[in-house]
């Protein structure tokens, strides 16, 4: 691991010069909604440029099939159900204490970390970990937030006078007007980037395109006159409109002299989501399931001089993997103290380590428990008997095995069901409507394919 290290960090005799780390969240992006994960429809030619620079992870996974629960595993490398976070963030329920109504307040971030190992640390865009203070950007380790508190907002209007959780704050200055939010996001990302790159900084771009409302600017829907059905119309200019400002990042860390020391992570908060016409081609289902339309997403980074370009990493990987593999390569270190669920993947990324070291994953949400153990994957829910897949003749998850292969199965739960009995109680609940919308999507659901209205060869 030395080796890695100086590779990483430069030789002994020079003094080491940590990376910078640019993690771009999209918020609901169907898992073959980018041109190199499928797409035939959508020209994403900045994030691609990302794995055409670096890696493409093919089983890549997030820590929740939602927003909130998401972004608490990866900010914290931990399970969101370990931390009792595996829930939504919505209204605080009766009886509930509002006063823990966001990501837990014991828990180190992944900003808290790394700003201990000298870092500038800055978000951007929508937090959804908690609006009261306890729980804001500047109590979890950040130096800089500009953006909305709340899990959505309007792309167009300023969103004033509603409390303030989805009006922009920023301590960057004063707030301009809104123009296209994406764009005004990416104009803060820009912002923060020029004034940290003398430093080693941390910026997490978390995007709420193309997450609802479905809103596009006339330019970017003009582009996609092509597909047929409005609300996918809509969604293609909104994936589009975060392309650009990908572009528009990636460029700003050349501009400033910061690209050939920057890792750059790209994925999204969970799978796409039904209600904005994304495509999880070829998985099955969306959002708020533990199916692999879901839980997997595009994942796709880029380190210079680290990560041969082109580079494909076909093992599972996790959200959780970026805490422990960002202070590695920070030069910290991490010990089970820490208690982090996540793997160092810096040998995987460097080629110095052929794949990840074997484990299972797990998850859980309202009432259903998943876990990865290798191919297979068990899917155990509170109304039905388990599903069992193998996921690497079926990802699209349409052959269950529970009763061909039923000693394995059997194994496979009472090793979920471990787990289970040692996950906490929430800190707070979600509206059960919730948990029947989501059984019913279980059985609803089927592989995705690709949409029939492919875009024209002079828009690819």
């Amino acid at each position: 691991m030395a080796a890695v290290i100086s590779l990483i960090l430069g030789s002994a005799t020079a003094e080491p010069k940590k990376p910078n780390f640019l993690i771009i969240l999209a918020d609901d992006l169907g898992s073959g909604d980018l041109s190199c994960t499928g797409s035939t429809q959508i020209n994403t030619p900045h994030i691609d440029s990302i794995a055409a620079g670096g890696a493409l992870c093919t089983q890549g996974y997030t820590a929740a099939p939602v927003c909130a629960p998401s972004r608490c595993g990866l900010m914290t490398g931990k399970s969101p159900a370990m931390i009792g976070n595996d829930m939504n963030l919505g209204p605080n329920l009766d009886g509930m204490d509002p006063e823990f109504h966001g990501l837990n307040v014991k828990e180190k971030t992944m900003a808290d970390r790394l700003k201990a190992l000298g870092y500038t640390t800055a978000v951007v865009g929508k937090w959804h970990l908690g609006e009261k203070e306890q729980f804001q950007p500047a109590q979890r380790g950040f130096d800089i937030f500009h953006g909305f508190l709340s899990g959505g907002r309007d792309y167009f209007a300023q969103n004033k006078g509603n409390g303030g959780a989805r009006e922009i704050q920023s301590t960057l200055g004063e707030v301009p007007e809104v123009t296209y939010l994406t764009d005004d996001l990416t104009d803060a990302g820009i912002k923060i980037i020029e004034q940290c790159k003398d430093e080693p900084f941390f910026l997490f771009m978390s995007y709420n395109a193309p997450h609802t409302p479905m809103q596009a600017t006339k330019e970017d829907l003009a582009l996609y006159e092509y597909v047929e059905n409005k609300k996918r119309r809509t969604y293609c200019a909104m994936v589009h409109g975060l392309d650009r400002g990908v572009g528009r990042l990636l460029e700003s860390l050349k501009v400033n002299g910061v690209d050939q020391n920057t890792l750059v992570v790209f994925m999204s908060d969970n799978g796409g989501a039904s209600s904005n016409s994304s495509c999880n081609a070829p998985l099955r289902a969306a959002k708020g399931t533990l199916l692999e339309g879901g839980v997997r997403t595009p994942f796709l980074v880029s380190w210079p001089g680290v990560i041969t370009p082109g580079t494909i990493i076909e093992s599972p990987v996790s959200a959780l993997d970026w805490m422990p593999t960002f202070i590695h390569a920070a030069g910290g270190s991490v010990s089970e103290k820490d208690g982090l669920d996540g793997l160092d993947l810096v040998g995987v990324l460097s080629g110095k380590v052929k794949e990840p070291a074997p484990r299972d994953l797990y998850w859980r949400f309202h009432g259903v428990n998943m876990m990865r153990s290798g191919d297979l994957k068990i899917i155990d829910r509170a109304n039905a008997l388990p599903w069992v897949f193998d996921l690497s003749k079926d990802p699209g998850e349409q052959n269950d095995l529970f009763k061909a292969r039923l000693e394995e199965a059997d194994s496979l739960k009472r090793k979920l069901g471990d787990w289970v009995l040692e996950v906490p109680h929430p800190l707070y609940w979600e509206g059960d409507n919730w948990a029947k919308i989501q059984a019913k999507a279980y059985e609803k659901s089927e592989a995705a394919k690709q949409p029939a209205d492919h875009a024209p060869s002079a828009h690819q």
